[in-house]
């Protein structure tokens, strides 16, 4: 396999990681939005959080992309694959749309522009 290929294979990898947790980080966000009562003191809403549905998956995923990226670190060199984390802030940014249907600024497009750009300069060897 070719070195290009090889570290294309390495974005997919990473791409599937932060999948799995910026998944995990929505179901906390959308936890915290279903569950928390206005002026609710945070000392009453804690447990009720973290025995809630949304903390428990979220924190599963986190543990499955802890174990994926554990195998990713294991196959590929950590200056490649450690600035591809940033491929999780295009993907935050797609379900602040769609879940959370939040306004996104153009410069912030921008800079999902720039990380793609940097995904491929990295991937080049």
């Amino acid at each position: 396999m070719s070195a290009f290929l090889k570290n294309l294979w390495a974005v997919a990898q990473v791409a599937g990681c932060y999948v799995v947790i910026v998944f995990g980080q929505a179901l906390w966000k959308l936890g915290i939005n279903k569950i928390r009562v206005p002026d609710e003191p945070f000392s009453s809403f804690v447990w009720k959080y973290i025995t809630s549905w949304y903390f428990l998956t979220g924190a599963a995923a986190y543990i499955v992309a802890t174990a994926i990226w554990i195998y990713i670190l294991s196959k590929y060199d950590f200056n490649l694959v450690y600035p591809m984390n940033s491929i999780g802030y295009i993907f935050a940014i797609f379900l602040s749309l769609v879940i959370f249907h939040e306004s996104i600024p153009f410069n912030r497009y921008i800079g999902i522009i720039v990380i793609i750009f940097g995904i491929i300069l990295l991937s080049i060897k």
